[in-house]
Protein backbone atom coordinates (compact mmCIF):
# COMPACT_ATOMS: atom_id res chain seq x y z
CA UNK A 1 0.00 0.00 0.00
CA UNK A 2 2.74 2.46 0.76
CA UNK A 3 4.66 1.45 -2.46
CA UNK A 4 1.11 2.63 -4.42
CA UNK A 5 0.80 6.16 -2.87
CA UNK A 6 4.61 6.50 -3.21
CA UNK A 7 4.17 5.95 -7.05
CA UNK A 8 0.93 8.28 -6.89
CA UNK A 9 2.17 11.16 -5.73
CA UNK A 10 5.36 10.79 -7.71
CA UNK A 11 3.31 9.98 -10.72
CA UNK A 12 1.01 13.52 -9.62
CA UNK A 13 4.49 15.53 -8.94
CA UNK A 14 5.61 14.31 -12.40
CA UNK A 15 2.31 15.44 -14.55
CA UNK A 16 1.02 18.80 -12.81
CA UNK A 17 -1.72 18.62 -15.00
CA UNK A 18 -3.15 15.67 -13.72
CA UNK A 19 -2.39 17.22 -9.77
CA UNK A 20 -4.69 19.92 -10.58
CA UNK A 21 -7.37 17.80 -12.10
CA UNK A 22 -7.19 15.57 -9.15
CA UNK A 23 -7.55 18.47 -6.99
CA UNK A 24 -10.53 20.16 -8.29
CA UNK A 25 -12.54 17.19 -8.70
CA UNK A 26 -11.80 16.08 -5.22
CA UNK A 27 -12.79 19.89 -4.20
CA UNK A 28 -16.32 19.38 -6.69
CA UNK A 29 -16.99 16.15 -4.70
CA UNK A 30 -16.53 17.00 -1.18
CA UNK A 31 -18.53 20.69 -2.21
CA UNK A 32 -15.06 22.90 -1.03
CA UNK A 33 -14.00 26.24 -1.90
CA UNK A 34 -10.15 26.94 -3.51
CA UNK A 35 -9.36 28.44 -0.33
CA UNK A 36 -10.69 25.47 2.25
CA UNK A 37 -8.08 24.31 4.95
CA UNK A 38 -6.67 20.55 5.24
CA UNK A 39 -9.39 20.28 8.36
CA UNK A 40 -12.47 21.60 6.34
CA UNK A 41 -11.35 18.70 3.61
CA UNK A 42 -10.83 16.11 6.43
CA UNK A 43 -14.30 17.02 7.80
CA UNK A 44 -16.21 16.36 4.17
CA UNK A 45 -14.91 12.77 3.33
CA UNK A 46 -17.07 10.66 4.00
CA UNK A 47 -18.73 7.68 1.74
CA UNK A 48 -20.54 9.89 -0.63
CA UNK A 49 -18.58 12.59 -1.33
CA UNK A 50 -15.44 9.23 -2.13
CA UNK A 51 -18.00 7.32 -4.65
CA UNK A 52 -17.63 11.04 -6.39
CA UNK A 53 -14.34 10.92 -6.59
CA UNK A 54 -14.14 8.64 -9.90
CA UNK A 55 -11.07 10.96 -11.15
CA UNK A 56 -9.03 9.89 -8.11
CA UNK A 57 -9.92 6.37 -8.72
CA UNK A 58 -9.04 6.29 -12.13
CA UNK A 59 -6.01 8.01 -11.02
CA UNK A 60 -5.20 5.29 -7.90
CA UNK A 61 -6.23 2.44 -11.01
CA UNK A 62 -3.96 3.61 -13.54
CA UNK A 63 -0.72 4.02 -11.19
CA UNK A 64 -1.41 0.15 -10.09
CA UNK A 65 -1.36 -0.63 -13.24
CA UNK A 66 1.75 0.67 -14.22
CA UNK A 67 3.39 0.11 -11.09
CA UNK A 68 2.10 -3.23 -9.51
CA UNK A 69 2.95 -4.01 -6.04
CA UNK A 70 5.30 -7.25 -6.22
CA UNK A 71 4.52 -10.11 -3.51
CA UNK A 72 7.16 -10.32 -0.71
CA UNK A 73 7.82 -13.56 -0.43
CA UNK A 74 9.51 -15.10 2.75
Amino acid sequence: MAGTLTWVIYMLCKHPHMQENVATKVREAANLKDDSSIGELADCFNEDALNKMQYLLAALTETRRLYPAIPLVI
